[in-house]
């Protein structure tokens, strides 16, 4: 039967589950409408991305609550798109600058957030929450992992210039978004919903692309000087920051160099201190450009370097000593003369990671700990762009290789030492992407990527296994049967996106697409052999075992969006998902021995996702504005009746600015409801809901010089972020600690922070 037939067969028959889902069907529906599917097979393209009815029935199975909620969503998509209309229309921000949505030829919504307009912020990260469908988790105030619609951790494709930067901690201690302090940082984007193949390898969770600060070609032979400086401060943990950047830069060359250093003490909060989440920081950036005279030809050389000295992470079982290094990259772009455009990208890093659990904590002698990490990874990049009338098509070969060492130490005990990890993780990659427009109302974006995921370990030991003890006779044996397994796995993913953009009217446009995405696993979850908490910074207080015989994660995900295009230059953007994902990899009680009780080995087990998440903005005069989010995810297990762990609560932000030429003030509304739908697999612990109210303003003196001001938390609100993990600091009393229940106290929020910061620029 033709696939035209099957799709219209399963489209109207109500016992085929996935495809009479109300998302699925606002899809297809427009997808047979307007003839994509015949144009993508006509052309050879996806011809397994749509399956005959028999497979779609048992993709997306929908319960009657699942239905329910979708359909919830669903109204509240249409009644939300209808009020953005209203004039006086307000939802929310964080005291984040207002997002900006580009839409690139090639069909993919990006939302940007430039840093410069935030200078309350430490953290890089902390720049994500001010995009629909994105947050956080902090354990600690330089260690932040991303979540992006129920994903978490390296699930989410994080790009620093082209490059995926590693963690040197097992515990996600340094994560690659917090790499580079704000003051370094140009821009953070992020593909909104189903992330295009050509935006990296396992995007399963999305892609985030961080823009590192550089200089623009100048317009004559005769160079240019530009730079910043600039300092601020906050007080809720008495921190103190500076940073400069230089430039210098004619039409062919660019040099610059941008330093930063910023330091914290532990932040109080209403109910006394969170000891310790102090922080220490010094990063550098150094590059240097060439472009030809006629611009077909550029050359970009660039370095950045990390040096974070003494810092807390509470929620995890040790402190950061110090974290040092960077990468160095190497960019190379060609225009050619027949509409190619071919581009090269090297990158190589290096670096170590130091942490103890006694610089911070009470911790008598035979228990000190210290763990030296450290990670080595080279990265490839080579693609080819055509330039065809209405059309383009990009091929290219991707890879990089991470080779990862822990060893734990006793300090008072020299022969005291256990092989924590000793792995490498090998990723090569190969894809193809289309993008065609075609007529002034459709545009479509379809792409394939293969890449082979190479694992190994080397052999693992452990000094304590020599001991006549119980303790030594566990080491014992979980050494030899690490040892003695086959540790050498490799996989072959395949991903396959498929996205529409439909220009309805000139003010309204829908977005949707449907994609086949896979991660493998990372190495903490393949290769932990003890049972450890380096789990890259779950922090649910769990001793946890690895699995080698893990498979890949495997998502099929389908997206439904609108942008639409107010009278008064304002815009909405609501978009509801669905994600099925099998051979999730989560913590399962272990049922192997020997291993220490209520221990947790990671397994594959199924998954579905779903939400909805909205932006806007939203001019009311030529000088007052609101602007906002909205974010909604569900997150459950699909095999047994659970939740998924550290799942976003719903929230919303909603801000309120006036601007004039050169001041502005603006009031930021932040809303989080509580979260008790948590997972009993984990023992996650509920949290209730809270508001914050922040306020910030700035004012620039002749162009040049300029003051940023804010209070963050204004009502000075005593709350707990779900994402936020456990205390595990022993001398953090003011949170409370319990040692027989490592889930017992969750780490606030900061309390009134007033912050400011004086810039000038040349």
């Amino acid at each position: 039967m033709a696939v035209m037939e099957r799709l219209k067969i399963a489209f109207f028959n109500p016992s085929c589950n996935g495809l009479y889902h109300p998302v699925c069907r606002i899809i297809l529906h427009n997808m047979i409408q307007y003839n994509i599917i015949k144009l993508l097979f006509n052309k050879g393209i996806y011809s397994g991305m749509f399956c005959a009815y028999d497979s779609f029935n048992t993709v997306f199975p929908v319960h009657e609550e699942e239905l329910k909620t979708m359909k919830n969503i669903s109204t509240s998509f249409l009644y939300g798109s209808l009020l953005s209309l209203l004039p006086g229309l307000a939802i929310a921000d964080t005291g984040l600058a207002p997002v900006q949505i580009e839409a690139p030829a090639d069909v993919v919504s990006t939302v940007s957030i430039a840093p410069e307009d935030n200078t309350g912020v430490v953290d890089t990260a902390d720049l994500v929450k001010a995009i629909p469908g994105a947050n956080i988790s902090k354990n600690g105030p330089l260690t932040s992992i991303v979540h992006y619609r129920g994903m978490s951790g390296d699930r989410v494709n994080v790009v620093t210039d082209g490059v995926n930067v590693k963690m040197a901690g097992p515990n996600a201690m340094d994560p690659a978004i917090s790499h580079l302090p704000p003051s370094l940082v140009e821009e953070v984007d992020l593909h909104r919903g189903i992330a295009p193949v050509s935006s990296g390898m396992e995007t399963i969770g999305g892609t985030i692309v961080v823009k590192s600060r550089s200089a623009d070609f100048g317009m004559a032979k005769t160079p240019e000087f530009h730079g910043d400086v600039s300092a601020g401060g906050s007080g809720v943990d008495s921190g103190k920051k500076a940073a400069a950047f230089v430039s210098g830069a004619n039409q062919n060359h660019k040099v610059y160099l941008g330093a930063s250093t910023e330091k914290g003490d532990s932040f109080r909060f209403p109910g006394g201190t969170n000891f310790d989440t102090e922080y220490d920081r010094d990063a550098w950036l150094l590059g240097y450009g060439y472009q030809s005279d006629n611009g077909k030809q550029q050359f970009n050389l660039t370095s950045n370097y990390n040096d974070t000295g003494n810092t807390g992470t509470p929620a995890l079982p040790m402190d950061i000593v110090y974290a040092r290094g960077g990468v160095v990259s190497l960019d190379y772009t060609l225009h050619s003369s027949n509409h190619f455009i071919y581009r090269l990208l090297l990158g190589t890093q290096n670096s170590h990671h130091l942490m103890n659990n006694y610089m911070f904590r009470h911790t008598l002698a035979p228990d000190r700990r210290s763990t030296l990490a450290k990670v080595q990874s080279k990265t490839y990049q080579l693609t080819a762009r055509k330039i065809l009338p209405q059309a383009s098509l990009t091929v290219g070969l991707q890879g990089d290789t991470a080779a990862n060492k822990a060893d734990i130490s006793n300090p008072d005990n020299a022969s005291f030492r256990i092989t924590n990890y000793d792995t490498d993780r090998d990723r090569n990659s190969v894809f193809a992407q289309w993008g065609q427009q075609y007529n002034t109302q459709l545009h479509i974006l379809a792409g394939i990527r293969y890449t082979r995921v190479d694992m190994d370990a080397g052999e693992v030991k452990s000094s304590v296994a020599m001991m006549n003890t119980p303790i030594g006779h566990l080491h014992k044996t979980l050494q030899d049967r690490f040892n003695a397994a086959n540790r050498h796995k490799v996989d072959n993913n395949i991903d396959l996106a498929f996205t529409v953009r439909q220009q309805l009217s000139d003010r309204v446009s829908l977005d949707y697409g449907i994609a086949h995405k896979t991660r493998s696993p990372s190495y903490q979850q393949r290769y932990l052999w003890l049972p450890l908490e380096s789990t890259a910074g779950l922090a649910d207080g769990r001793q946890y075992f690895g699995n080698i015989e893990l498979k890949p994660e495997q998502a099929t995900q389908l997206e439904l969006g609108a942008t639409i295009n107010t009278a008064q230059q304002g815009y909405v953007s609501p978009h509801i998902y669905y994600h099925q994902v099998n051979d999730y990899i989560q913590g399962t009680p272990t049922t192997s021995t020997p291993a220490p009780p209520d221990t947790l080995t990671f397994n594959n087990v199924d998954a579905k996702l779903y939400g909805m998440d909205v932006d806007f903005n939203q001019p009311l005069s030529q000088h007052v504005s609101v602007d906002g989010t909205f974010s909604y995810v569900r997150g459950k297990r699909r095999d047994i009746s659970d939740n998924l762990y550290r799942i976003t609560p719903a929230n919303m932000r909603f801000g309120v600015h006036y601007n004039q030429a050169d001041w502005s003030v603006g009031s930021d509304v932040v809303a989080y409801t509580h979260q008790n739908q948590v997972s009993a697999t984990n023992n996650e612990q509920a949290t209730a809901g809270y508001v914050l109210l922040n306020l910030k303003g700035d004012y620039t003196f002749r162009q040049k010089l300029s003051l940023s001001f804010g209070i963050d938390n204004l009502l000075d609100k005593d709350y707990r972020n779900h994402l936020n993990g456990y205390n595990r600091n022993n001398r953090n009393t003011d949170v409370g600690f319990d040692t027989s229940n490592k889930q017992a106290f969750r780490l606030p929020g900061p309390g009134r922070n007033f912050y400011a910061s004086l810039a000038y620029r040349w």
